[in-house]
């Protein structure tokens, strides 16, 4: 059944009801300025072998004191990240956040691109 979703509109709909989540968890938590981890992960045992398809390797945007993830792109190969990275970040409203970021995501574009939007960027 979830193979009848449309993946965009599934995507627009869920990253809404993130926002709420994020909401809610601003009002109730206090938190002004949260600090938002932009990080590449693979998936273990994701590859199919006999199916020729390899690992899955995502990139996601986790709001540390609210325990949620608030966006999540998947790239064709680990060094696709950069091209990810600010995609994701248009997914996600990172006004007022501090946002960290591991050494493969320090590119000019991105940084740019994130400025925009007036966060913190912490490189780690």
């Amino acid at each position: 059944m979830l193979s009848l979703l449309q993946p965009g509109t599934f995507q627009t709909c869920f990253v809404n009801w993130l926002k709420s989540l994020r909401a809610q968890a601003v009002e109730t938590s206090g938190v002004e300025q949260p600090v938002f981890a932009v990080d590449g992960k693979t998936l273990r045992r994701s590859h199919d072998r006999r199916k020729g398809l390899g690992a899955l390797h995502s990139v996601s945007v986790w709001a540390s004191e609210f325990g949620l993830s608030l966006g999540q792109v998947a790239c064709a190969e680990k060094s696709n990240e950069i091209t990810a990275i600010p995609e994701l970040l248009r997914l996600v409203d990172i006004r007022g956040a501090i946002i960290t970021i591991d050494a493969m995501g320090t590119q000019r574009a991105i940084a740019s691109k994130s400025s925009t939007a007036r966060p913190t960027m912490c490189w780690r």
